[in-house]
């Protein structure tokens, strides 16, 4: 083999990977002009899933993975109207809609190659449950990818902390302490115990 071949492959390796950062970048700014609110809460929660996988060790493949699916694990909500997603009490099929939100986000990123479609598979899950009372398959424990729980997890902790946007007043802020409670509480029924105990390592 050549010997510039390995380098002209690690940089078409890392052209590739810059230009897949912009591509979720994109999708940000996107999501951003489409509703400012959750687009503030999904850096939040791609911020904390990032330092969790971290801390958990994941390999750089995984922790690359994650940080894509989770700088847009809702982006499937652009199916979903802004006047459905901000109300505190949903219909049955206002919350049956709201449950594809996953779905949706999976089907951005199939038919594309692996990496992206390792992201829609992640997306996907985010909303199954430890004890597999979650959706959209009702996986349980290790069943769920690790990133999805991950994913979960920190979802869960930035809507807990509640709504940082005056106009919208659908959900109160919380002090910090008693969200974390709150998630602790789910802590091996909702969420993985593991993830739980590495994001308040994380956050105390």
């Amino acid at each position: 083999m050549n010997e510039e071949a390995p380098d002209l492959l690690l940089g078409l390796w890392e052209q590739n990977k810059w230009l897949k950062g912009e591509f979720f970048s994109i999708l940000s700014r996107v999501l951003e002009d489409y509703d400012s609110y959750a687009a503030e809460m999904q850096k939040e929660v791609s911020k904390y899933s990032v330092r969790v996988g971290a801390k958990l060790g994941l390999d750089e493949q995984s922790l690359l993975l994650l940080k894509y699916a989770s700088s847009v694990s809702e982006i499937g909500m652009f199916k979903v109207p802004l006047s459905i997603r901000y109300q505190p009490h949903l219909t049955e099929l206002e919350n049956s809609i709201i449950r594809e939100i996953p779905e949706t986000g999976r089907k951005l990123f199939s038919g594309l190659d692996s990496e992206f479609i390792a992201v829609g598979e992640i997306i996907r899950f985010h909303h199954e449950n430890w004890d597999g009372t979650g959706y959209p398959r009702g996986l349980k424990g290790e069943e769920i990818p690790i990133q999805s729980r991950i994913i979960g997890a920190c979802e869960h902790y930035v809507s807990l902390l509640g709504n940082p946007t005056p106009s919208m007043n659908y959900r109160k802020q919380c002090d910090p302490n008693i969200a974390f409670d709150q998630l602790k509480s789910e802590s091996g029924t909702r969420l993985d115990p593991a993830v739980v105990d590495t994001l308040e390592q994380i956050i105390k």
